[in-house]
């Protein structure tokens, strides 16, 4: 299926690119895209994912829990150390509107998250990448890193990132911080892991950018070096028992070996840039805060060695791939006759890695598909209780 969604986006800029007006087209590009990747979303298998089985049971059990309830649990959260029982309670709350907003049902309420998400990325996109044919490595990169799991697993994750993505928007569009902000501890309610988001609008605050690349290099090699450490610590300061357990995990013990094939796709597309490079100083505003998250995701890939899990946290930075990729593109054709070249690495970078490495099954609901083991003896959607027993109530949902 994944194959299917590639060559989706190169067929349908070939069709769309032929007619005159391309700003209309543009416009339909996306708004098809959004609405095929949000209609899949929507009609995925319940086991797709560690996770969309667990939020389909909360979606569920949440419909019969009072509203003051569930904002007197938030309220008595805050200030207390999160972990598996009372993390991101604002989650529920959330919740409980969008089943009431989607009548309770549960193919509705996964379409509106992948809105969530589709939407903001597909405005970024319209208005950053000037050129029709970037289209096609944005939807690319999108779908072949994060499609998978932001919204088809983590859909708690996938709200925080909609809403990190609209308060970039916002600072983008007003110079304003308040709004923002008020949108990230919003989010953190949600996931609290977006309060990473603060850092690139921290950053933007710093007149000289001109070092931001060394920089770039800098943390990335101490990132390799310390990436536990920096775990644990990131953990402590925001209060949550979880990034601590992603660090003592083990995992990697247990598995035998690490990936580094995401991180080289990263460096590959840094290094790119890097050949090409542009003074921060010298290019607008927008573009800056482009660039400034896509190397805060090269700073926080090496991450993913500490625990895979720990993708979350580079995910709001990578996600600007989409508008990033694009621009090493229009750069070089700028500036070199050979072009494309470029313009084959960076089709090999987004399409090949996953095609190479393999990629996650995708099934509809109407397909037979396994649940993780996580759940035990109900281990297919076919076997599905129309009541769920009590030892699957409170499987944890990351």
């Amino acid at each position: 299926m994944y194959i299917v969604f590639y060559l989706t986006t190169v067929l349908l800029y070939l069709i769309l690119r032929r007619f005159e007006n391309q700003e209309k087209m543009k416009q339909l590009y996306i708004i098809l895209m959004t609405l095929l990747l949000c209609f899949c979303s929507a009609c995925r298998n319940l086991a797709m994912g560690n996770d969309t089985y667990a939020y389909y049971m909360h979606f569920e059990r949440v419909s019969n829990i009072n509203m003051g309830q569930l904002i007197e649990n938030l309220i008595n959260s805050i200030g207390v150390a999160s972990n598996n029982v009372n993390k991101d309670l604002g989650y529920p709350i959330f919740t409980k509107i969008a089943n009431t907003i989607c009548f309770g049902n549960f193919e509705c309420y996964q379409f509106l998250v992948g809105l969530i998400v589709l939407w903001p990325l597909g405005y970024l996109i319209y208005h950053y990448v000037p050129q029709f044919n970037g289209y096609i490595f944005s939807y690319g990169f999108y779908i072949s890193i994060f499609y998978h799991y932001l919204p088809n697993s983590a859909t708690r994750q996938s709200i925080a990132l909609g809403l990190f993505l609209w308060a970039a928007i916002l600072w983008i569009r007003t110079k304003r911080i308040a709004w923002p902000v008020m949108l990230l501890l919003l989010a953190s309610t949600i996931h609290k892991s977006v309060l990473i988001g603060i850092l690139p609008f921290a950053l933007m605050y710093i007149n000289d950018k001109s070092r931001f690349h060394k920089f770039t290099i800098i943390g990335t090699i101490v990132m390799f070096i310390a990436g536990g450490s920096i775990a644990l610590w990131m953990g402590n300061l925001i209060n949550s028992e979880n990034y601590a357990a992603y660090v003592q995990s083990g995992y990697y013990e247990r598995t035998g070996s690490r990936s580094f094939v995401y991180i080289l796709q990263m460096l590959a597309l840094f290094v790119l840039n890097l050949y090409k490079r542009q003074n921060l100083n010298e290019i607008p505003v927008n573009e800056q805060f482009i660039q400034v998250c896509f190397f805060l995701s090269i700073v926080f890939a090496p991450m993913i060695l500490v625990d895979p899990s720990l993708i979350r946290l580079d995910a709001y930075f990578a996600i600007w791939g989409v508008v990033f990729i694009p621009y090493i593109l229009e750069n070089f054709e700028k500036r070199t006759k050979h072009w494309q070249i470029i313009y084959i690495l960076l089709f090999v970078l987004t399409f090949g890695r996953p095609i190479l490495s393999g990629v996650p099954t995708y099934k509809f609901k109407w397909e037979q598909m396994h649940l993780h083991k996580r759940y035990g003896e109900i281990r297919s959607t076919d076997q599905l209780p129309k009541e769920m027993p009590s030892q699957f109530e409170q499987v944890t949902i990351s």
